[in-house]
């Protein structure tokens, strides 16, 4: 509640905001002056509303990138109003949406024509909305086109271009380089040669040792010998 005096034109203003059904009664509103106060009295009568059919409204979805979303919104009558959207077929209808907002998408469309309709309810009732007749125009991983219509209304046309993305995993090739069979042929002689060349280095190496040993043990028996004449 909130009090406003405008001095200037004598009216002194009383507002009162979120009313409840328990606030219906009598109220009095006056002036305090010594003597006889001058007041009056008013009777408040709180009653709650019903919905109003909900007006539907096209906008960019925030919530996929090629997408439009269609939206529905009842005046604002005694709040809570829930809101709900539901498609249209010919043995039953099927919730699609718990909000006020539906999103249309090509990706989601499984025929050529598809109906939806929006409802608003309170505690009073519910209302449901014009019916929105989508159809498809084409539908593919590159393209998305529709065209939405409110009845027989001028038709909401949308359209856009989807490019997917595509995971590219790079393959490493690991390459071995081999030399020519000239070349290997060659090595191995080599390598044949060389280890030749060692093993004769290392036969002459142990029979020059022996020999010098077999030397000097021959010159020490003689030694011994002419020792002994």
């Amino acid at each position: 509640m909130s009090l406003k005096d405008n001095k200037a034109q004598g009216v002194f203003i009383v507002t009162m905001k979120n009313l409840h059904r328990e606030d219906t009664g009598w109220y009095s509103c006056g002036i305090a002056r010594p003597g006889l106060d001058l007041k009056f009295a008013l009777t408040l009568q709180v009653s709650y509303e019903a919905v109003s059919v909900p007006v539907i409204s096209f906008s960019p979805s925030l919530n996929f990138p090629c997408a439009m979303s269609a939206s529905c919104e009842s005046d604002q009558r005694s709040l809570p109003i829930q809101y709900a959207w539901y498609e249209q077929y010919s043995s039953k209808n099927s919730k699609v949406s718990d909000t006020n907002k539906l999103d249309l998408r090509c990706q989601s469309f499984t025929q050529q024509h598809h109906q939806y309709y929006c409802t608003a309810s309170n505690a009073q009732g519910m209302k449901s909305s014009e019916m929105v007749n989508v159809s498809v125009i084409h539908s593919s991983d590159v393209i998305c086109s529709y065209m939405a219509q409110i009845h027989n209304s001028t038709g909401f046309e949308f359209s856009c271009e989807v490019f997917p993305i595509t995971s590219t995993i790079s393959t490493i090739t690991s390459t071995t380089f081999s030399r020519p069979a000239s070349v290997s042929k060659s090595y191995i002689i080599y390598s044949v040669i060389r280890w030749v060349l060692f093993a004769v280095l290392v036969i002459c190496a142990v029979s020059v040792t022996l020999f010098t040993r077999k030397s000097k043990a021959l010159n020490e028996a003689d030694g011994h010998n002419d020792t002994k004449v």
